[in-house]
């Protein structure tokens, strides 16, 4: 089942506060990303990817 990245953090048991400080990130950064990943630089996505252990496949980054 393809998830949305922010379902994605809740399910893996992380606050928005844990995974803004993982990506060095503002907390308001990544709440915005969690809603529209269109402008989240790749480096961000491939280390949220890594912390959930998950594959980019199974992860819906567009609404």
């Amino acid at each position: 089942m393809i998830k949305r990245i922010g379902e994605v953090r809740t399910d893996c048991g992380y606050t928005i506060q844990e995974v803004a400080a993982y990506v060095n990130v503002p907390e308001k950064t990544l709440i915005e990303y969690e809603i529209n990943a269109d402008e989240m630089p790749i480096l961000t996505a491939t280390k949220l990817l890594k912390l959930y252990k998950v594959s980019a496949s199974s992860v819906r980054f567009n609404p």
